[in-house]
């Protein structure tokens, strides 16, 4: 592992990461196994008794819990004083490693029991690094206000960063998380400043927008009110959305994006926005 990526940290400090991170792992086991549920479950599907609940905010909540313990372990070896000119770089390489050994707990769970997992709860890959992204962001501009001021992001909108920008902080673009690789082949889609001046249909923009704001369908259609099936329909130009829904798009991407989104009109509404 390259120098950049972390301190020089001692055999005594490497041995008590190393227990305390078995100790973590092991606790996230136990707190995450109780949330695995029989693959195909349905809505005619029943147990002795009452349909179980959904868990999805617990399991967001334990693994936020669990990235953040996971974090710490490790960050609160990292030498501040004198500064280091590189302890941003060991902070968010250190918020890269801890992402993908999350990820790669749960799926560990998961196979752990080859008729269970945690699809029952409507959770996601996408959205489990996100949650873990948010959370991690939090705590470093919380504990490490002096590196990180407040202001702007870190994690969840990296994608924003350019790979010369990167490469001048001391962060090899080859290297990074796969989500960041990812985004960084998406860089050529990703939404500029104002809104491009090609004319495209609706349902292309829409697709656009949506890997912009690296936001699945499932979830767009969650934040409107409508049902996934109809904003893949819209996405794929099968049917054409309302104009009430069009407004509800551009009202929802505006947020995520952090600037005015003004989608094209569909095709079959142009001429009769009398429909609403």
């Amino acid at each position: 592992m390259d120098d950049r990526d972390k301190p020089n940290l001692s055999l005594g400090d490497l041995a008590s990461i190393t227990d305390e991170h078995y100790l973590a792992d092991r606790s996230a086991w136990d707190a995450l196994r109780p949330l695995l549920k029989s693959k195909g479950w349905s809505e005619t599907t029943r147990f002795n008794g009452p349909r179980p609940p959904k868990e999805t905010a617990k399991f967001y909540l334990i693994l936020s819990n669990y990235s953040t313990e996971v974090f710490f372990l490790e960050a609160r070896m990292y030498p501040r004083y004198p500064p280091n000119p590189n302890f941003r770089t060991w902070i968010l390489k250190l918020a890269q490693r801890v992402e993908d050994h999350v990820i790669g707990v749960v799926k560990d769970i998961e196979t752990s029991d080859s008729e269970k997992d945690f699809s029952f709860h409507s959770v996601s890959e996408d959205q489990m690094r996100k949650t873990i992204q948010e959370r991690l962001e939090k705590e470093i501009k919380d504990h490490f206000s002096v590196e990180f001021p407040r202001s702007g992001h870190l994690l969840p909108r990296i994608r924003r960063v350019s790979q010369e920008e990167l490469r001048k902080s001391g962060i090899d673009p080859e290297s990074t998380m796969p989500l960041l690789r990812e985004a960084m082949k998406q860089m050529a889609d990703v939404a500029p400043a104002t809104p491009p001046k090609d004319k495209q249909s609706f349902s292309e923009e829409l697709d656009r927008l949506l890997r912009a704001a690296r936001t699945s369908p499932e979830s767009i259609a969650e934040m409107i009110d409508v049902d996934p099936t109809t904003v893949y329909r819209h996405k794929s130009g099968k049917i054409s959305p309302t104009l009430a829904t069009v407004s509800k798009y551009e009202q929802v991407l505006s947020g995520i994006l952090e600037y005015k989104v003004q989608l094209p009109t569909p095709a079959k509404r142009q001429k009769s926005k009398r429909r609403q």
